[in-house]
């Protein structure tokens, strides 16, 4: 085993985890999902999920910020990448690891909100 390439860590079932490999599923239809359209950006963003939320599971992700709308900022342990997702999206065992994580995480505002609270007052 490549550990360049290869976490130590193991899948539930006890199998390597594949961290590198997750981690280019979930970019590569993070951009791909960017680029579609209906059923099938709907898939590439699944298939983003579900590679999130493996991360998550095994150590390899982590929560770097919290945005409006549900959305969290994960860092990904293989390098320095980082991806946005929404929490309803992960599986609920990602969710409670992203809960705990999110206690401690900085919390982002947009600038377009920050700008009109200002008109506001």
């Amino acid at each position: 085993m490549n550990q360049t390439q290869t976490s130590l860590t193991s899948t539930e079932h006890g199998e390597p985890f594949d961290q590198h490999g997750v981690s280019n599923v979930a970019l590569l239809s993070n951009i791909l999902a960017k680029q579609l359209t209906g059923h099938h950006r709907t898939l590439a963003y699944r298939i983003k999920a579900q590679a999130c939320s493996s991360l998550i599971l095994t150590g390899n992700a982590y929560v770097n910020g919290v945005w409006p709308e549900g959305i969290v900022a994960l860092n990904l342990s293989s390098g320095d990448h980082r991806l946005h997702i929404r929490r309803s999206h992960l599986t609920a065992k990602a969710r409670e690891i992203v809960d705990r994580q999110m206690e401690t995480a900085r919390t982002v505002a947009r600038m377009k909100d920050i700008l009109n609270a200002k008109k506001e007052k």
